[in-house]
């Protein structure tokens, strides 16, 4: 299915989809170092935030389910950019939310394009390892490897972004733009 002319074609998808889980692990993690100012920023209880974890659990799931019929219709790659450019929109618009049920609205959204680039990812994986099962084991490891990696960071990037803007808010933005 995917074009592998170039002979290091598998390398390269290898590295597009291990940045496409990165960027999910970092988008779903930054809520844990940002919880106490979002909670602050939109006059939530600590246990109402637990409802965009929920959101984000919701959209993953129904995300994972609508591969079979996305993948029939568009190309793997175009789904990738559709779901970066989703994360991108609403990771930016998380500052400007002033109430919970928008950041978990714009959250099920996240786990939609997190769960639809994941199951993406790692279905395109096997296409472009066909044929090739050692070698395919160690991409799936890379690959679904770097969800924890990106989700590691996330308070890497909290931190760098109070301290250069001076409000850890910014986070979210840093990070959308990283989904592009």
């Amino acid at each position: 299915m995917l074009n592998a002319e170039w002979p290091w074609h598998r390398f390269g998808v290898t590295g597009v989809y291990s940045s496409v889980l990165m960027m999910t692990g970092l988008s779903i993690n930054v809520l844990g170092p940002v919880g106490p100012v979002l909670m602050r920023h939109l006059s939530a209880s600590p246990h109402s935030i637990g409802s965009i974890y929920s959101a984000e659990g919701l959209g993953n799931f129904l995300g994972s389910l609508l591969l079979g019929p996305v993948l029939s219709r568009l190309r793997p790659h175009a789904v990738l950019v559709g779901v970066s450019a989703l994360v991108f929109l609403c990771l930016g618009a998380v500052p400007s939310c002033s109430a919970l049920h928008q950041v978990a609205s714009l959250y099920l959204l996240i786990g939609l394009a997190s769960g639809l680039g994941n199951a993406t990812a790692n279905t395109s994986l096997t296409w472009a390892w066909h044929g090739a099962a050692p070698q395919l084991a160690a991409a799936f490891n890379l690959v679904n490897s770097c969800f924890p990696l990106g989700g590691s960071a996330a308070p890497l990037v909290v931190l760098a972004s109070e301290r250069r803007v001076g409000n850890s808010l910014a986070a979210f933005s840093a990070i959308s733009v990283a989904a592009l």
